[in-house]
This record gives C-alpha cells, structure tokens and sequence, in this order.
C-alpha cells in the first residue's frame, strides 16, 4: 500500500514570490534603495542569485502539489529542487541578515506610509523555504526517493561561489578600500589587491556615483553610511596623508572618476538603457557651464567640421577658422564642450554663434568676467552662449549650449598661430592644424573633416608639400592645400609644410616688431643634465609604444657631446633609475630597464616629481626634468599646497611635462605659469624629439630682459624676440606680451591688469582673459561687456530665401500688369 500523500498549501508560497518580484522590480527601476542606502542588486550574480529565489518557489509549489509523476522523473526533479532551495535558502539568508536592522524602520513606514514590504521579502521567503526544504524531505521519505550525490554537491558548490562572489568578494574589496584610503603606509599592496579584484565597479559606486552594496560597506567600515546621505562632499575633508574615493578610484584604474563611464553591473545584463541615460543626464546638467569636458553626453556628436585658413610664410603666420557643427539626436539639450589644442604659439582671436541663422561675434573680456556670464545665461537662463577659455597657454576650452533636442549648433573659432621652423637639413615652414584633443561628444562617423590653405607669395618663398592625404597646387603666387579626413584621422591632421624658401638667420626682421636674436636650430649653448621621469600608468603605456620609445632614445643620444641623463620610474625613482648616462651613443634597443616598467592603474607622482626636480637642482651644470604622465584629475593631487609651497624644486626646475591622454592635468595646470614650465602633449608628431630639444634648449637659453620672447617664454618661437613696448597689433605678438607677464613671478597685480586690459582690447584667448557670445545686448551690458558690432549677413539659406521671396514678387507684379 503506498503512503498518503498531504496536499501542501500554496498561499504562502505564492505570496511570497510575489513579493519577491515586486522588490526586485521595484529596486531595477527606481533603484530605491541604493539611492538611500545601499545597493541590494550591484552586479549581474546578485540580480540572478535573487531572481531564483521566486522561481524555486514556485517549482517547490508544483512539485509539491502534484500526486503523480513518472519515477524517473521524480528522483530528478527532487534533486533540483532540493539543490535550488538549499541555494535560495543561502540566498535568503544573506539579504535578511542585510535588511535585518532596517526591519524596525521599515515597520514605521507601513504602518504611516504604506510602503516598506520589501524590506521584509528575504525574511519571509526564509521562512517559507526552510518550510518547503521540511516538505520536500517528508515527500522523498514517504516516496522512498533517494538523492544524487551530484543534487548535494551542486547545493554546496553553488552556495560557496555565492558567498565568495556576493560576500567574501566584497568585504575583501571594502577592507582594502579602507586601507588604501586612510593608511598611507599600505596604500601600494591594497591598491595592487583592488587592481587584481578588478574592482572598478565598486570604486566607482563609492566615489559617490551610486551606492556599494551591504557587504562592501561591512568590509570598508562605512556602515554608517547607510543612515547618512553618502553626499560626496562628505569625503573631500580628509586628514593629513588620507586619499578620498574618486582619488582611490584613479589609482586603481588610471581613469579619472570624473569622466567615468555609467556604472554597468546589473543595467548592462537586464538592458535597462533608460537608466543610463537618466545617468547620464543628470551628469550633463550637472556639468553644464562647469570648467572641465566631464563625461560624455548621449546623442551629442559633431556633425560637420572646416578648417579655412591662410598661410603667410614671410611674415611666419597662419590664420584660420574653424567651423564646427554639433548635432543632438537625443531628446534633452545638451552643452558640447571641446579642449582644444592649438598650433605652438597660436592663440584665439576671433569667436562667433550662429543664433537664428545669423552669426554672431564674441564679446572679449577678463576670464571671470565672460565666465560669470555665460553662467549666468546657459546654466540660469538656459539661452544661446558660447564660451572660449584658455585651460593653459596653446589649449583652450570651448563649450556652447544649449545645443536643442533633435537639433543643431555652429560655431566658429579663429586662431592666429605662428608657422613652426622644422628640419635644419632642409629647413621648412610648418603648420600644424590644431586638435580635438578631448571632447564630451562624439564624431560622426560619416564625418568629413575638411581642411582648406591658401596664401600669395613669390616662388622664391618656397612651395607647399606635406602628407599624400593633401591636395597641393601651386599656381604662379597662389599656393592652395585641400585635405579630407575621416572621423578617425580627425584627431591626428597631418602637418603641411613651406619648403625651399630661405633658410632662417639670426638678425631676420619679421614684419615691424619681430627680431630674430637666435637661429630656430641652434643647438643648446652647453651641455645638459636631463631628469626623464616616466610614470608607468596605464595612459602612459598606450602612449608609450615602440616607436616612441625609439624616437626618445634617439633624441637622448643626439644630446650635445658632455650632456648626461638620467630615467627614472616615478613609483620608485631613487631604485628605479639607469642612474647618470652620457649622451652621444645611441641607447640598445633591448634595454632591460624598459622591459622591466609595468603600466597599470594610475599614479600620485608629486613626490615623485620633488625628487626628479631636487636631483636635476643638485647638479651643477644646466639641468632639466622630461615628465612624461597620464592626465592627473585634482582628487589625487594636492594641487593647492604645491601652489602655496614657492620652496619647492619642481617652481625652480626647468620643467616640460609631456601629457600622455585627454583630459584633467592638475599638476602642469597648477604650475602653468612658472617661468620654466612647458606643457606639451603625445598625440602630436615627433612630441618625444621636441620635448628633450626644448628641455635642453630651456636650460641653457640665455635670460632675456630687454626683449619679449614669442610665445611668452625662453626658448622664444622661432627665435623671434619683440620690442618691450611696441607692439602693431598682431594677435600672437599681443599673446606673448601678455603670457610673458602672467609667467614673470614678480609681475606685480597693477602689471596683471595691464596685461588683461591688453589681452581684452587685443581680442584674444589667455589665462587672463576669455571670449563669450550672448543672445541681447542687455545680457553683455549687465556683464560688463562691450558689445560686438551685429553681424548683418544672414546664413547662406536666409540668402536663398530672400531671393526667392523677391522672384515671386517680381513675378506677381508682372502677371498683374496690364498688356
């Protein structure tokens, strides 16, 4: 006779799912929770792991309820069964013990709000499946069945790699967080653990993006968080030697937290796109009228680009303006901001919006000044400006909104830059075209970037030549130079250049107020010492292939005879340096120092940099320091106590820093305008060449009171020096006696306003002035600008229609005439 078998309810069961299903819906769409507290659901396993527990109720429930079912079925199903409640179980367990002390709280928002049930899903679906596992062990003993092995070990198994994954993972990570945040001396291993864990996740949610998850918090002692409203304010008060959790977050990664991309996790498996994009709108309004490119904005990309320029090789100049179309395919306006790096020596000097079809010119004014304004008008007023800012000399900030929903923007910027001399065997002019160097939007990929030169001069002045990509024609004096590039080689113009005219001498005259003192290829007056300092960070190591390596040896052995260097890595320079090498023999390219340089994460290289620039100080012949980095957000660095320590080596040293990547360079913005400090990036061409040339000619460069070097520092621009007090106008000219005041330590504050009012009435881009288009002309009178001249041209369409409306005019007015 076989055993009666109870029919077993299935209520609570039911509700129980229900309620499951409720919670997770509820935290994957408005993520309640992690906005208040912690994150329930942070990554893929937790959402699955979670999402089993509904379902083995259910199975539970029909395995339960069903009297008759094939044997060789039963012995299987009661195995999985079993297998997935001992799993759930686990499961459940975890989030009751995590909800646990919010249950008292949750009791007070049902009873006077109504809400609050989730808090109480893991505890009720404990309670539940410790009853079904009762009811699955009565069944198989009044039926006899007997489990698989394969049913224990997969339940043991399983739940192991769920604790590891959702608790031992996590409180490892929080523990070495909390390490590398607060105790300086541990930093290095627990930032070496973090890289390991692959911990990108949870550094970016404690930098205050979203919420760590229970255990995360539990490892990193930040319990008390929960209660609090984790602002990330709360974390930039830190004492003496601790790091906050953007900084922490840099280090592991080599990615500053500010540009982070959204955090993936569970929204990257379950496809919720919606609320990336909720992200990353609130970071665009967030970032709107903000100083930095920040983080990409969805559906902002550039549309169309042109570059029209004229090249004026006896007087060493180009001028040029380009013409930039932003397009919005999303459905929230958006601001486009570009960092924008100019040719050496260039400078901004015209600017204009496009409002309604009609263009309109910048106002100029001091950088506070343009800045408030705009301010004012896109963040407050959420009108039409544009603003031009200057990051550090030969880079700029532009940024217009608002660029509409499913609409356009077009800017225009004009630069004046000066025509670089380049290759002593052959000397020639060259112009580099200036560069997108980072940007919060993308470039289409239908783009077209298109580029037109042009100028009138004699045969005799030479010919244009550059890259296979340029359409070059020489026509009698006019000389044109045409140029398509993809979306991709946007951001790496080749240069055209100006061959076969004079070759430069010192005692040129250039125009009426430029004086060539030095040849542009003369070699440095003495011997150097040279400090090459190499961070080993990720952005450094993608920068640092091969071919610049190779074109950094050679430049180092190309060094004048009796000059010595030394390279050093910046996170262990005293033991990890070649020690002092002499120039003039070429480096092997196995060296074994290079191969022994691992890149990864990020690096705070300010000690690193005192040592560098305290070794290139101690010796006693003409010294430099080459820095080659990755771009330093101002998390990391302790920015504002190397602008207030003036004792400290790297303000004395001759110092180019080398950036390798876009974005946020704190450490060369905070001493941008020291006297001896260079700022140059990777991604131009021959960059390793030109930067050992400049250190070493900087060092040993004669200082020169009496005259203004181009450019504003020593070296000058093609050794070009000007006049103290005499000056024609020209935009390049203006910038250098402006910038060789901003870089004079000693310029007093009645100097600095002298310069500003000059870079003003000079309209152009510098450290000390700015350029902002605004809609009215009250908007400029009540910013303290002087208004530009309306421009009374309408777009080439407005043109069309005028045409036409006059056509058809002209057409009535014929037909209605009488025979």
């Amino acid at each position: 006779m076989s055993p009666t078998i109870r029919p077993v309810r299935w209520n609570g069961a039911v509700i129980a799912a229900l309620l499951s299903v409720i919670s997770m819906a509820v935290e994957l769409s408005i993520r309640i929770c992690s906005e208040i507290m912690f994150d329930p659901l942070p990554d893929t396993v937790a959402v699955f792991a979670y999402g089993l527990i509904p379902l083995t109720l259910l199975l539970n429930v029909r395995l339960l309820r069903s009297a008759e079912i094939p044997p060789e079925r039963l012995r299987v199903l009661h195995g999985a069964a079993y297998a997935a409640t001992i799993i759930s179980i686990v499961v459940a367990a975890l989030y009751t013990f995590s909800f646990l002390v919010l249950m008292p709280l949750s009791l007070i928002a049902i009873m006077f709000f109504g809400i609050g049930f989730c808090a109480w899903s893991p505890l009720v679906n404990l309670i539940v499946l410790c009853h079904q596992l009762q009811a699955l062990k009565e069944r198989r003993r009044l039926e006899e069945i007997t489990l698989s092995p394969l049913s224990n070990a997969a339940a043991v198994c399983v739940s192991a790699l769920l604790m590891i994954e959702m608790v031992a993972a996590p409180i490892i990570t929080g523990q070495a967080v909390r390490e590398a945040m607060t105790v300086p001396a541990k930093r290095a291993a627990a930032v070496t653990r973090l890289q390991f864990l692959h911990a990108d996740e949870a550094l970016l949610a404690n930098s205050g993006v979203s919420h760590p998850s229970f255990w995360f918090l539990m490892g990193s002692d930040q319990f008390s968080s929960i209660f609090s409203s984790f602002d990330d304010e709360d974390w930039q008060e830190k004492p003496k030697g601790e790091i906050d959790a953007k900084a922490l977050y840099y280090l592991v990664t080599g990615r500053s937290a500010s540009t982070a991309p959204p955090p993936s996790g569970r929204r990257a498996a379950l496809g919720n796109a919606a609320e990336d994009a909720a992200w990353e709108q609130d970071m665009a309004v967030e970032e709107t009228g903000g100083t930095k490119v920040g983080h990409p904005a969805r559906g902002l990309l550039l549309a169309s680009s042109e570059l029209n320029g004229t090249l004026t090789p006896d007087r060493e100049s180009a001028a040029c303006d380009w013409i930039m179309e932003f397009r919005n395919t999303g459905d929230q306006p958006q601001e486009a901001r570009a960092d924008i790096l100019l040719p050496e020596g260039g400078v901004i000097d015209r600017a204009s919006l496009w409002i309604n079809g009609v263009e309109r010119s910048a106002a100029f004014g001091s950088t506070g000044a343009v800045r408030e304004a705009y301010q004012k008008v896109a963040v407050v007023e959420r009108r039409d400006p544009l603003l031009v800012t200057s990051v550090a000399p030969g880079r700029v900030l532009a940024q217009c909104f608002p660029v509409p929903a499913h609409g356009a923007m077009k800017i225009r910027l004009g630069m004046t830059a000066p025509l670089q001399w380049r290759d002593p065997a052959a000397p020639a002019l060259a112009f580099t075209p200036p560069i997108l160097e980072d940007a919060n939007f993308r470039i289409d990929r239908s783009l077209r970037h298109s580029m037109h030169l042009e100028g009138k001069w004699s045969q005799g002045s030479g010919r244009l030549s550059g890259a296979p990509q340029w359409q070059i024609e020489d026509r009698g004096d006019l000389h044109t130079a045409s140029l398509l590039l993809n979306a991709k080689e946007t951001r790496t113009p080749p240069a055209l250049t100006i061959s076969g005219g004079p070759a430069p001498q010192a005692g040129d005259k250039i125009g009426s107020d430029r004086v060539r003192r030095v040849s542009p290829f003369a070699p440095p007056a003495h011997p150097v010492n040279l400090v090459v300092l190499i961070d080993p960070t990720v952005r450094v190591g993608e920068a640092m292939g091969s071919e610049r390596q190779r074109e950094l040896r050679a430049a180092l052995a190309a060094l004048p005879a009796g000059s010595r260097y030394l390279i050093a890595n910046s996170r262990h320079p005293e033991r990890g340096s070649t020690g002092w090498e002499s120039a003039g023999a070429p480096i092997p390219d196995d060296d074994s120092w290079w191969s022994d340089l691992h890149y990864v994460g990020g690096l705070d290289s300010m000690g690193a940099l005192e040592w560098a620039c305290g070794a290139a100080k101690a010796r006693t012949t003409p010294s430099a320091v080459l820095w080659l980095h990755d771009t330093k957000p101002d998390s990391v660095c302790d920015v504002d106590t190397l602008k207030t320590a003036k004792g400290s080596p790297i303000h004395h040293t001759i110092l180019v820093g080398v950036r390798c990547g876009a974005g946020e360079d704190a450490v060369m913005e905070a001493i941008a305008n020291d006297h001896g400090v260079y700022a140059l990036s990777a991604t131009t061409s021959h960059a390793m060449e030109n930067a050992v040339r400049l250190a070493a000619c900087a060092a040993t460069a004669p200082s020169n009171t009496a005259e203004i070097p181009l450019g504003g520092r020593e070296p000058a621009v093609n050794g070009l020096y000007l006049p103290p007090n005499v000056s024609d106008g020209d935009s390049v000219s203006a910038a250098s006696r402006v910038l060789a005041t901003w870089r004079h330590a000693a310029s007093t504050h009645n100097e600095r306003l002298a310069a500003s009012k000059l870079a003003v009435e000079s309209h152009i881009v510098t450290p000390l002035s700015g350029a902002v288009v605004l809609e009215t002309k009250g908007q400029y009178q009540e910013a303290g600008l002087n208004a530009p001249a309306p421009a009374a041209v309408p777009e080439p369409s407005g043109v069309a229609a005028l045409l036409l409306g006059a056509l058809l005019l002209f057409w009535q007015v014929r037909r209605r005439r009488p025979a």
